[in-house]
């Protein structure tokens, strides 16, 4: 059991991040880029934004409620 956890711990040690994902999906370029789609089209979807982003639809949904962005009536307002 001691050397099943030694490995298991030297296992997590190794591991590192890949170098084609990024640190977050949330940072800087990621929430302009969010907000200029908004500015461009205030009925996108975040379904449509992700793929153009390379990001989840979730991490859309994380931007737009930073950026104290709300949905009414199918329209992104401030």
């Amino acid at each position: 059991m001691r050397q099943f956890k030694q490995e298991v711990g030297e296992a997590r040690l190794c591991e590192k991040a890949r170098p084609e994902t990024p640190e977050t999906a949330t940072d800087e370029s990621n929430q302009e880029h969010v907000e200029a789609a908004i500015q461009d089209n205030c009925q996108t979807e975040q379904k449509n934004s992700a793929p153009k982003l390379e990001i989840s639809k979730e991490r859309v949904g994380h931007i737009t409620s930073l950026l104290r962005f709300r949905k009414v009536c199918a329209r992104w307002v401030p």
